[in-house]
């Protein structure tokens, strides 16, 4: 996913699906939402990965029949959310369900999510999303839902409600309900409490309302739902463990399809075992590495990172060294790699360089080291060089804090694991590696 910090810009797609050839559209090109959401972009700048567990899912989610809830995780900035997105796009899947799609970052509060704003906005936007597709839910069900917003709501809310004439249809009132309490879990830290001291001690209520919606839309379009919840990986691993922990059993209850995407990091915490008993294992996303555990290339590694730039700009525009170096430093994490070519397009631009060159990429990668030299702990770098020599870590939660840094990498199969590579000369530095 992105991490949230630039505003997503819409760039103008150029005509044709050659790479750009110049260095300011090439800028644009990496800079294009770096989740693909949008077909036209997908097609033009996805680059499949060779075994997909996405595809193993994928049928995993077809002959399933249960309204099983799933795990999904990988690291940050590996690309979880384009492969989300290709997965919902599925033709297969788009007739079997009736998909719902939201990030946690839109709806909620990062910095401040509890389980039950997760179960209410599960309502909110089944809700929701049964409107836009324009159906009409039961009548009996419209006035349930009203009763019972209006009794979680908070006061100002509700003296807004007043005004809504008992006239009007039974939906309005539901439409204005629901807008405002997103809204208010949302924005205000004052309200959300007060929200959420009316609801956890009806948590049962607030499941059994997203199962009349996804009940209705079931019996509306004859599919049933298929909740994707994306960006829980966004949050840091204790916030995440304590809406998994000890809440499990609520968030496995609704009756319907869920996906949770969660951090890596936590996936690995041994605190998360009675989760992972009662959500099955994880599915992983890989990250593309472009080397294999004995050190050698890796190929089909490499060749897919590479089109992953070569897609964004054309080769003519940087050295074939540069681009390899580019692809050893970023070693699978996508953002860094797609983020280290975007400044390079930059300096290109700046110093009117023909072409971007290995010494342009290298600067990238003290940029990189010394991001880690400020965040990293000093008792840490003994840990890394060991995991960098045997390519194995033992579980624990500082293995748990490296992956959620980044300073340790997750690769298939094994898993095996091995250190960033930028704090390879840090490590040496340290006269902890040769």
């Amino acid at each position: 996913g992105s991490d949230g910090v630039t505003p997503q810009r819409k760039e103008p797609m150029p005509k044709d699906n050659q790479p750009p050839t110049n260095f300011k559209d090439a800028f644009a090109a990496l800079r294009y939402q770096k989740e693909l959401r949008d077909k036209a972009f997908q097609d033009r700048f996805y680059v499949a990965r060779s075994v997909s567990n996405m595809e193993l899912f994928k049928q995993e989610l077809l002959v399933d029949k249960q309204p099983s809830k799933y795990i999904y995780t990988g690291h940050r900035k590996s690309g979880k959310t384009t492969e989300l997105y290709r997965l919902m796009a599925d033709q297969e899947l788009a007739n079997a369900y009736f998909q719902v799609f939201y990030s946690i970052g839109d709806e909620l509060e990062i910095g401040d999510i509890d389980y039950i704003d997760i179960l209410l906005t599960n309502a909110i936007k089944l809700y929701e999303a049964a409107t836009q597709a324009g159906l009409k839910l039961d009548k009996d069900v419209l006035r349930d839902l009203e009763s019972w917003l209006t009794q979680v709501s908070t006061e100002v809310i509700r003296t807004k409600g007043e005004t809504i004439s008992r006239k009007g249809e039974v939906g309005a009132k539901v439409n204005f309900l629901i807008g405002e309490v997103g809204s208010a879990i949302r924005t205000d830290a004052g309200s959300r409490n007060e929200i959420r001291q009316r609801l956890l001690p009806r948590t049962s209520e607030v499941i059994e309302k997203s199962n009349f919606i996804a009940g209705q839309i079931k019996q509306l379009t004859g599919k049933p739902p298929l909740l994707v919840i994306d960006d829980l990986d966004k949050l840091d691993p204790e916030p995440a463990l304590k809406i998994f922990h000890g809440h499990t059993h609520a968030l496995m209850q609704p009756e319907f399809k869920i996906v949770y995407t969660v951090p890596i990091a936590l996936a690995y915490s041994p605190a998360f075992g009675q989760v992972r008993t009662q959500l099955g294992v994880p599915k992983v996303l890989p990250t593309i590495n472009s080397h294999h555990r004995d050190g050698s290339t890796n190929p089909a590694g490499q060749e897919l990172l590479k089109n992953i730039i070569l897609r964004r700009m054309d080769k003519s525009l940087i050295q074939e060294k540069a681009l390899d170096h580019m692809i050893a430093i970023s070693n699978g994490v996508l953002s860094d790699l797609l983020s280290i070519a975007e400044t390079c397009c930059i300096k290109a631009i700046a110093t009117k360089a023909q072409q971007i060159d290995w010494n342009m990429v290298d600067e990238e990668l003290d940029t990189l080291k010394a991001q880690f030299k400020r965040s990293l702990p000093e008792d840490w770098y003994p840990r890394l060089a060991e995991i960098h020599q045997k390519k194995d870590s033992a579980h624990d939660d500082v293995l748990w804090e490296m992956l959620n840094a980044l300073a340790v990498l997750e690769y298939e199969p094994g898993p095996w694991y091995d250190v960033h590579p930028a704090l390879l000369p840090l490590l040496k530095e340290k006269k902890l590696l040769k």
